[in-house]
């Protein structure tokens, strides 16, 4: 039931983030990725909302995973990535936070910018060198 909860709600996420960002870029019509921006404060946002709700109401495991794993983790792992780091600030624990922050956007910029180097190397032919 579990990973079903998850699955479904991710399933769902993705087309609404998906959907999302094309009616932003439709609407605000810039280059800059502003859809995806938005849908990752609205996801950190209802992430955070939810997540005090649940705390509070005592929701089932499968409802609490379809919401925040699922639905809002395929919305935006954002909003999961900013969670975590921000229970960690709330639990006291400020250095693994920061940690977290550092690593997290640093080693992900950092493998973003190896896969397009490796991506141009293996894919674009005269590229090497």
């Amino acid at each position: 039931m579990n990973i079903l909860s998850v699955a479904l709600g991710g399933g769902i996420g993705a087309v609404l983030r998906y959907g999302s960002s094309k009616l932003a870029h439709r609407i605000f019509e810039t280059s800059f990725p502003l859809g995806i921006l938005l849908v990752n404060i609205l996801g950190s946002f209802l992430i955070g909302f939810l997540f005090s709700l649940f705390r509070i109401h005592k929701v089932s495991a499968p409802a609490e995973l379809f919401f925040i794993t699922g639905l809002l983790g395929g919305y935006t792992t954002f909003s999961s990535y900013a969670l975590e780091t921000m229970v960690l600030f709330m639990d006291g624990k400020t250095g693994p936070a920061l940690l977290n922050l550092l690593l997290s956007n640093g080693l992900c910029l950092l493998a973003v910018l190896a896969g397009l180097w490796l991506g141009k190397i293996i894919f674009q032919p005269g590229s090497a060198g």
